[in-house]
């Protein structure tokens, strides 16, 4: 079945994408909709009973890629060529065209997920899936560098008795913080009459997260349905340096749904996220006797809608308030207005347009501030040129503003005149790329990405040019 195929292969290979680009990808739980196929006996009838494995697919993929400004930083650049070789491999209980959820967790978002798992309509039998895959990276500007990553996710879900649903899934992953400056520490950096260079870095950011979670529904009537959502996310950084960013988020979501229409659905949300730190080092300086405790508390209420006008147009969107409790008395507190949402919409058979919004306060990924109000935009547009020739648009928008700890700190100093009060950071990716089937399960993807940050702290401006070619694989 070629077509089946390629379903399979275009949702592995969107997978795969995810990992390549994962600064501007959709940062959350998405519940893809699924196709499941009938289990055929060889007379060609069904048979829907007992637990087996259904479904089970390997994968390869082998990407090169070639950047400019392999550090992203402004002072002594570095060009670099990655090559990485990424195999895999998903099984499923059920025979589906594609993977049936995404799980990309985000280490600085509140309860370690930028975009909440959306709603779906039950599920009518037993499903469960379960991936590995790992990246084997290797550089040719510093084989220091060259890494290991891995990550592995699966999925439980089935009907309970009473209208109860419940959908149980986990995802782990080795991997590390993007480069930029904070990659370097002072003695990585040498000052001469010349001007800065800068040595290997020596503070790369390597970490393990797990994320975690429940999620129960109720279906009260035909037209109440009651949700509540646990998830715990663990964030474990390698080595002491930056062990100030470890720590352990509990998060307890409560929904309940109003199904106005068959295609509409108006929803309140109350959640609460516990954000713990580690316990011998909560402070921005693991070597500052100062200890400052980071463990906050907080609270959002959202009112949203979830539609889907018709099978070409769909839209989540809730909005609303957030507050940010610190334990320690010299952070106090913040607020904001907060939002998510998801919008598709398939103009023709062969062209989709996406669309992501999302603002909340998040984690601190700096010793210099102890939080950030991030706000993101993301668009992408895909068209089918002609066959099996398909061409897409990433855009990305992020503004960060930090809240500032420190209006001085002596190290970063070295690269600036003079700093500001604050920092904010506006940040900007632009991705054009084609992708071509050749076979019904090799394709091949050429791409490009400027990616540039313009920070009120010059020290963390950049700009950075990336082009990548890749070929991929699935059975």
């Amino acid at each position: 079945m070629p077509r089946t195929k390629l379903l399979l292969f275009a949702s592995i290979m969107a997978s795969l994408h995810i990992c390549c680009v994962s600064s501007f990808a959709a940062e959350g739980i998405i519940l893809n909709d699924v196709q499941t196929l009938p289990d055929q006996d060889a007379d060609g009838s069904s048979d829907d009973s007992g637990f087996r494995i259904d479904g089970i697919h390997p994968y390869l993929s082998i990407r090169g890629e070639y950047t400019d400004n392999l550090y992203n930083v402004n002072v002594d650049e570095k060009t670099n060529f990655l090559t990485v070789i990424s195999p895999g491999i998903w099984l499923s209980t059920t025979s589906v065209t594609e993977v049936p959820i995404s799980i990309i967790p985000r280490n600085t978002a509140p309860g370690g997920f930028r975009i909440a798992v959306q709603k779906k309509e039950s599920f009518d039998r037993f499903q469960s899936y379960f991936l590995i895959g790992w990246d084997f990276e290797m550089y040719d500007e510093n084989t220091d560098l060259d890494a290991t990553n891995y990550h592995a996710e699966g999925a439980l879900q089935f009907n309970l008795r009473g209208g109860l649903s419940l959908r149980l899934y986990d995802r782990f992953s080795q991997d590390q913080d993007k480069f930029d400056v904070n990659s370097y520490t002072i003695d990585d950096v040498d000052l001469s009459p010349a001007g800065i260079s800068l040595s290997k870095p020596s503070n790369v950011r390597r970490y393990k997260n797990n994320a975690a979670g429940i999620v129960l529904n109720w279906d009260m009537s035909e037209k109440i349905t009651a949700r509540v959502d646990y998830t715990n996310f663990l964030l474990d950084y390698d080595g002491s340096t930056n062990e100030w960013l470890n720590r352990t988020d509990n998060s307890l979501s409560g929904y309940l749904y109003y199904k106005y229409s068959v295609k509409t659905s108006f929803f309140g949300e109350y959640r609460y996220v516990n954000a713990h730190y580690n316990d011998e080092h909560k402070g921005m300086n693991p070597e500052d006797s100062d200890v400052q405790d980071r463990d906050n508390q907080q609270n959002f209420v959202y009112g949203g809608i979830d539609w889907a006008a018709t099978s070409k147009t769909s839209l989540m969107a809730k909005a609303g308030y957030q507050d940010k409790s610190y334990d320690a008395d010299e952070f106090g507190s913040d607020n904001t207005f907060s939002y998510e949402v998801v919008g598709n919409y398939r103009v023709t058979e062969k062209t989709s347009l996406h669309l992501s919004l999302y603002k909340a306060l998040e984690e601190s990924n700096t010793f210099e501030a102890y939080g950030k109000d991030t706000t993101r935009i993301t668009l992408t547009y895909n068209q089918r040129i002609y066959g099996r020739l398909v061409g897409t648009i990433d855009i990305g928008y992020t503004h960060d503003d930090y809240e500032q700890n420190y209006s001085e700190t002596e190290e970063i100093d070295i690269f600036l005149q003079d700093l500001p009060d604050g920092r904010e950071d506006d940040r900007f990716t632009f991705t054009p790329a084609l992708q071509y089937t050749f076979r019904d399960w090799l394709m091949g993807e050429l791409s490009y990405t400027y990616d540039t940050r313009d920070s009120s702290r010059k020290l963390y401006d950049y700009n950075t040019n990336t082009f990548m070619i890749s070929l991929h694989s699935a059975w």
